[in-house]
């Protein structure tokens, strides 16, 4: 039985009164449009907050649970630009979430509870109910929601590499302490586990990063030594990849075998005979059965090879796997395990493995690198190249270069670096944050399309230069001879 598909579940809460309207408005197009392109499976439920509407499970005044289904953009905008404002209780918003994404909680295959609140929060006539923000704080540690209060005008302190650096980012957040709607929300994030508090731009990039690992499905066949021995392993893929977002065409192709020399002739299917046809010549391949691979599922060691013998320049990085100890069995195959990882390491020795993954597919060869630093304790396998895939080196050794370092250019890389605590680039978040750009510049321009819509702009691109802090950057790049044609010609790649 195939295993259960994961998916996220959440609730987007939606500030009518907000000033910010129309670009927290984009903002939630823009995330729907992400889903809905990309054929997400994920649920997400609309629910208005400062509604004139009242209508929900609890009669919280001003709430409109809404009923558009699969978060379809069109009807998003629809149903907000629809609706009528009138003030009511952020607080009460979030009590409704967190009592619907406690039953949701029990869906199969449920990964990730969302909480996502698109706001300014801007200064409110209502006071803060201490009493019931505490409780909002109680319920959201007593389950494992993810909250996102996107749109507020915060400052980061810090920029956020991984997904562990969040709450220490949450932690020093800079707000203004004059609004108590502020205030209240950095309570909230800087008392709960999973919670984040800031602009737009930001928001957008952690909803689809900042969540539970949605992980891979493990493969479990023993590593195999000869017909003997077997250790048993797991192994799990490192990156994980989603089908990337691409344009084409909504005309229908329909495809007609026809003659090369008359392509007004079109050939019947009995009549095509299939082949290889090279240096004038025509192979027919009419028996089928010749290409047939009969291999059993295995993953078997081959041998051994010196580190020096297979260079990182030979390893191929699309399939790449961690192979862990079987943890789940009673015996000490786990130490047998271990000490693998650890003879091939003090040895200075690389595994080269072969992996069927289903039986009578085609065989993959690997190479299994020691980790014994990680924890657990474990092998990292990376695909290895063919012949064909290689480029042998017959470069010369260039000469030692004369030049000293300049320590101009040396503190300039310093301050580029963000992981740098003297850095001078202030961006609010790293790379392993952010979304794919290409994607979302994809989605941004279909999303305008799709809604019939100028939406104004969220993404990527409008933080690359934060508070004028990267004028840097910019007077450097100025600063460079501008490149001419014969020189992008001289210095092509071959």
């Amino acid at each position: 039985m195939p295993p259960t598909k994961k998916n996220d579940c959440g609730l987007i809460l939606f500030d009518l009164k907000s000033p910010q309207k129309e670009k927290l408005l984009s903002g939630l197009i823009k995330f729907a449009s992400l889903k809905w392109f990309s054929g997400s499976r994920d649920m997400y439920r609309l629910i208005l907050v400062n509604s004139k509407k009242t209508e929900n499970e609890k009669n919280y005044p001003n709430l409109f649970k809404t009923d558009v289904d699969d978060f379809v953009p069109q009807d998003i905008l629809n149903c907000i630009e629809e609706a009528e404002s009138a003030e009511g209780d952020w607080l009460d918003a979030f009590l409704l979430s967190i009592f619907h994404l406690k039953q949701a909680n029990d869906l199969p295959g449920t990964t990730s509870l969302q909480l996502v609140f698109f706001t300014s929060l801007e200064k409110s006539s209502k006071l803060i109910d201490d009493i019931k923000l505490q409780k909002v704080i109680n319920e959201l540690n007593e389950t494992n929601i993810f909250v996102y209060i996107i749109g507020p005008e915060v400052k980061m302190p810090c920029t956020i590499t991984q997904p562990e650096a969040v709450k220490h980012c949450m932690k020093k957040l800079i707000v203004d302490k004059t609004n108590p709607s502020l205030v209240a929300a950095q309570k909230i994030v800087q008392e709960t586990k999973n919670s984040v508090l800031c602009d737009i731009n930001v928001g957008i990039n952690l909803l689809l990063s900042f969540k539970k690992s949605r992980g891979t499905q493990p493969w479990k066949v023993p590593i195999s030594f000869g017909t003997q021995l077997e250790i048993p392993a797991v192994t799990v893929r490192v990156f994980r990849k989603d089908q990337a977002l691409r344009l084409s065409s909504n005309a229908p192709r329909s495809m007609k075998p026809v003659l090369v020399e008359d392509q007004t002739v079109e050939v019947a299917q009995e009549e095509i005979v299939r082949g290889i046809s090279r240096h004038g010549r025509f192979v027919q391949m009419g028996d089928k059965e010749m290409f047939k691979i009969e291999n059993p599922r295995c993953f078997e060691i081959l041998g051994f090879t010196d580190m020096k013998f297979v260079p990182e320049t030979y390893m191929r990085g699309d399939d790449t796997f961690y192979v862990l100890p079987n943890n789940e069995l009673e015996d000490d195959s786990c130490e047998l395990f271990y000490h693998l990882v650890n003879v091939l390491a003090d040895q200075k020795k690389y595994g080269i493995i072969k992996k069927v993954t289903n039986a009578n597919c085609i065989p993959k060869y690997n190479v299994l690198i020691p980790r014994p630093d990680m924890n657990p304790k474990c092998l990292v396998m990376v695909g290895l190249p063919f012949a064909d895939d290689v480029r042998r080196h017959k470069f010369e050794a260039p000469e030692p270069s004369k030049i000293k370092q300049e320590e101009d250019f040396l503190a300039f890389l310093k301050s580029v670096d963000i992981t740098n605590e003297q850095k001078k680039v202030d961006v609010p978040i790293g790379p392993l944050m952010m979304l794919e750009t290409h994607a979302m510049r994809l989605v941004n321009a279909a999303a305008n399309k799709l809604v019939r819509k100028d939406l104004q702009d969220v993404g990527i691109d409008n933080y690359l230069d934060v508070g004028g802090t990267n004028k840097l950057l910019e007077n450097i790049r100025k600063s460079w001879p501008e490149r001419t044609e014969d020189s992008r010609i001289t210095n092509q790649s071959f």
